[in-house]
């Protein structure tokens, strides 16, 4: 880690391009950080992409007109958070990434942070405010006729709802999630046995007797 920021404070004083003021010479900076960030979090080594990101982020935040860049950025900390399981920490991550994509009318990526925004708040036991967040989550990836982000929101939901008491909302979303697998465009692997579990489990709870399959 020690060496990132060594090598990015050393990039920022070459004598290349002094102090690296040039707007094309931060933004690649940024790319580069950024995409050294990327690997280590595929890797599973979360501290150094952590380490990266923030790099990135002080870099993006030297430059105007990097709406995107750092709603990106603010994303990938925010969901690195929630890898390591400091969900309290990746609430504002996950709420300034939302606001800006909304702003920059980037709906996917507001949905995937919303997303993860919600599960920050699950795990955090805050059902009520997870709900709410899958919630617009889900309009935002029916607006972009994303299946994948699809399925997961409603999944999501049935489990908030479930948490909540709400059985019969949590039957109704499992059920989507499930009908999700039959769509014809869908690129996805749903794990069907998985949401059949949970439905089932709902529906035990309701006390209904009916057919569980679709």
């Amino acid at each position: 880690m020690g060496l990132i920021r060594k090598g990015v404070t050393e990039l920022r004083s070459s004598s290349v391009c002094p102090g690296l003021k040039c707007a094309l010479c931060l933004l690649l900076l940024g790319r580069l950080v950024t995409d050294v960030g990327l690997h280590y979090a595929q890797l599973g080594e979360y501290s150094q992409a952590m380490t990266c990101f923030l790099a990135a982020l002080e870099d993006c935040n030297r430059r105007v007109d990097e709406g995107k860049t750092k709603a990106v950025l603010l994303q990938n900390i925010g969901a690195i958070h929630n890898a390591q399981a400091q969900y309290s920490t990746s609430l504002s991550y996950h709420v300034h990434a939302a606001e800006l994509f909304g702003a920059l009318g980037q709906r996917r990526g507001q949905a995937e942070s919303l997303g993860n925004l919600a599960y920050a708040f699950s795990q955090l036991r805050d059902y009520q405010a997870a709900a709410l967040c899958y919630q617009e989550a889900l309009q935002a990836f029916r607006a972009v006729g994303d299946l994948h982000g699809h399925w997961q929101m409603c999944e999501g939901l049935g489990a908030s709802h479930f948490c909540l008491g709400d059985t019969q909302k949590a039957i109704e979303y499992y059920k989507q999630a499930l009908a999700m697998s039959e769509e014809p465009k869908g690129i996805w692997a749903i794990p069907r046995e998985r949401i059949q579990r949970k439905l089932t489990e709902a529906l035990q709870n309701a006390g209904a007797g009916e057919d569980t399959q679709l």
